[in-house]
């Protein structure tokens, strides 16, 4: 029952990191569909400070990925002890 529960809290915890950040690519396909729909049209999307928004999107989702594993670790030690 409590392995139930921590597998549970891990899904949970997951998916609202997933929905926090989905709002830091808000509109993203509409980009991708835009330059689809005129291919002769510079493309910005590259720029070198999107580039850096990604990256620090990147890392924070790892950061937040290795505490979420540490926490279920912790849990899983505690519920087998």
């Amino acid at each position: 029952m409590k392995k139930t529960a921590v597998v549970l809290m891990i899904s949970l915890l997951s998916g609202g990191a997933s929905l926090a950040f989905a709002g830091k690519n808000g509109g993203q396909a509409d980009r991708y569909n835009e330059d689809r729909s005129y291919p002769n049209k510079s493309d910005e999307s590259h720029s070198s400070q999107n580039v850096t928004d990604i990256r620090e999107a990147i890392k924070e989702l790892e950061e937040e990925h290795k505490a979420i594993k540490k926490l279920s670790a912790n849990q899983l030690k505690k519920t087998d002890s």
